[in-house]
């Protein structure tokens, strides 16, 4: 969910640079884009960047644009909308390189390095805060967010 979410805001932005005439933003915009449809998730800086142009948005247009959040949380008058999402990536493992020495009669191998394979889970949470139905404050958390 949060790599669709992602993958929404930055088509939202990209048409938003475009029509805005902004050429170099369009550019890195794009490159964003375009890594986003292939699977790499976007930096800390551009994550960071996506999200604080969210400020100022009402919960409908974030509704409206990433689609409906995984919880809300209603406290003292703010209220939280979280998009979670959960992956594992499965890790080929690789065969140690052996090493062979022969004393007199005797040959002795080693075994070294090799990797086990195994499935690494990643996880991110991005949580927006509202206040009178207007996003004041976007974070994340997890392993999955950024690279």
């Amino acid at each position: 969910m949060v790599t669709i979410m992602i993958r929404k805001l930055t088509v939202v932005f990209l048409t938003s640079a475009i029509l805005s005439g902004c050429g170099g933003a369009a550019n890195s915009f794009m490159a964003g884009y375009t890594e986003s449809v292939l699977g790499k998730r976007p930096t800390k800086a551009e994550l960071d960047a996506e999200l604080k142009s969210t400020i100022g948005w009402s919960d409908l247009q974030l509704v409206q644009e990433v689609g409906p959040p995984d919880k809300t949380y209603d406290v003292d008058g703010h209220r939280f909308l979280a998009y979670q999402s959960n992956y594992n990536v499965n890790r080929p493992g690789k065969d140690p390189s052996y090493t062979t020495v022969v004393h007199g009669n005797t040959a002795y191998t080693t075994g070294t390095g090799g990797v086990t394979s195994g499935t690494v889970t990643y996880s991110c949470t991005i949580t927006f805060e509202s206040v009178n139905s207007k996003i004041i404050n976007a974070s994340y958390t997890g392993n999955g967010c950024t690279y």
